[in-house]
């Protein structure tokens, strides 16, 4: 499952890319929200519910949504440098 947060119609919402195109799973309710990050801290059980209702929630043309950063407010921040000899 690909999750997205996306904006529609100018509110935030949570989708899901599948082969059908992006499903809004924020219109469904049933306790899903708008945050990725405020979905994965109510921890596994969740993903699994969400898996179960995708198949009805409504599919958006890309003309109504556009991506917005997946993790809008993050805790922190990991960087990796790499050293390498051809500067």
């Amino acid at each position: 499952m690909r999750i997205a947060s996306i904006l529609v119609k100018g509110e935030p919402a949570l989708g899901v890319r599948t082969p059908r195109g992006m499903l809004n799973v924020t219109a469904l309710g049933a306790g899903v929200g708008t945050s990725l990050r405020g979905l994965l801290e109510r921890g596994p059980d969740v993903l699994a519910d969400l898996a179960r209702h995708v198949a009805g929630a409504p599919v958006l043309s890309e003309e109504e949504f556009s991506y917005r950063p997946l993790v809008p407010e993050p805790s922190k921040f990991l960087c990796l440098g790499l050293n390498y000899v051809a500067h």
